[in-house]
């Protein structure tokens, strides 16, 4: 799927599209994000190039390419912190409370924010404001089934009903 690219593979196992770099040393540059925005417009999805070489790593770091109609995904990690670091484009970090209301709204972009952290045990969803966003995302590993947790509220938020009070 990247044209040109060995060094990255499919992940096969993931549950969304995602993507591995092969070798010890990970390096994204310039033509791989390009064919990165490229494979995320044509298939229409959220999709991941992982730098680290296996999910029993101990550091996760994701390269996350979302589009600006991606589902929202509200939901914690019982166990691990994670930070997101926004590469291109602009997207709201969102965090509710345990009952689903609106905590705080933090606006990742390169004339806003750049770094957000987001404390364990934290319901949030993160929403591309531009067409799309791109984000470096890193967190503690190994990754082990179960410790998201998706919130049972979510029905109560549509897409555009979030988006209206996140620009607020």
């Amino acid at each position: 799927m990247f044209k040109g690219f060995r060094s990255v593979v499919q992940d096969v196992n993931a549950r969304t599209l995602s993507f591995n770099i092969v070798g010890d040393i990970a390096v994204i540059d310039a033509a791989l994000i390009k064919e990165l925005k490229r494979i995320g417009v044509e298939q229409n999805q959220t999709l991941r190039i992982s730098l680290h070489s296996n999910p029993s790593e101990a550091l996760h770091n994701m390269l996350i390419y979302v589009n600006n109609g991606a589902p929202l995904n509200i939901h914690k990690h019982k166990q691990k912190e994670e930070t997101y670091h926004i590469v291109e484009g602009k997207m709201a970090v969102v965090f509710f409370s345990q009952n689903g209301e609106i905590q705080r709204k933090v606006i990742l972009s390169k004339e806003d924010s750049l770094l957000c952290r987001v404390p364990k045990n934290q319901y949030h969803t993160s929403i591309a404001l531009s067409d799309f966003a791109l984000y470096h995302e890193s967190r503690v590993g190994p990754f082990e089934g179960g410790d998201s947790i998706m919130a049972n509220w979510c029905d109560n938020f549509s897409r555009d009903s979030l988006l209206r009070k996140v620009v607020e």
